[in-house]
């Protein structure tokens, strides 16, 4: 099955929230981290994450949270309800911490929420689906102070899905 083409959507706001999203390639390091497995059939959700390590261990949302952008694809022919209050995300550090994320900056600092513009605001929400055959990026929020470096991994608990996506590095490539 072909899997839809993939649509990078980088809202502005990022930098008004004090953060910088940065892609991998041409010898700028990055970290991936996906839900697919080498070897194995697509499967019709699936979910990255691309980080360059340096900016993400500088930068952060309010000086309090890292971003992490999550990519969800769904490459199935009905939408992918999502759910702001039902879907998880737990975030695990190089230390083999885990920390459970947030969807909701609304809900972690109501006051900085309050000072963005509502463009910003829509930006930076939850999307309520992902439609078929489309991807959409959504932000996790965790405390910048527990996490400090690019994390070894995300699960992401879809309650509509009823199943967690375990988002890692793929295994590296046999010479």
């Amino acid at each position: 099955m072909k899997r839809p083409a993939t649509r990078w959507i980088v809202p502005s706001c990022l930098l008004a929230l004090g953060v910088a999203y940065a892609g991998g390639g041409g010898g700028i390091p990055s970290s991936f981290l996906t839900s697919g497995k080498r070897g194995e059939e697509p499967a019709k959700v699936q979910a990255t994450i691309r980080l360059q390590p340096n900016s993400f261990a500088l930068e952060s949302v309010a000086n309090k949270y890292r971003l992490i952008p999550i990519e969800i694809s769904n490459a199935g022919e009905a939408e992918l309800a999502l759910s702001a209050t039902r879907d998880q995300v737990k975030v695990i550090t190089r230390t083999d911490e885990i920390l459970v994320g947030s969807f909701q900056l609304s809900k972690l600092d109501r006051t900085f929420w309050d000072s963005l513009e509502s463009w910003q605001q829509d930006a930076a929400s939850y999307p309520e689906n992902v439609p078929a055959g489309s991807s959409r990026l959504v932000f996790v929020y965790v405390p910048a102070e527990k996490l400090r470096g690019v994390p070894k991994g995300v699960d992401l608990a879809i309650a509509s899905l009823g199943k967690t996506l375990e988002l890692r590095s793929p295994p590296a490539m046999a010479n």
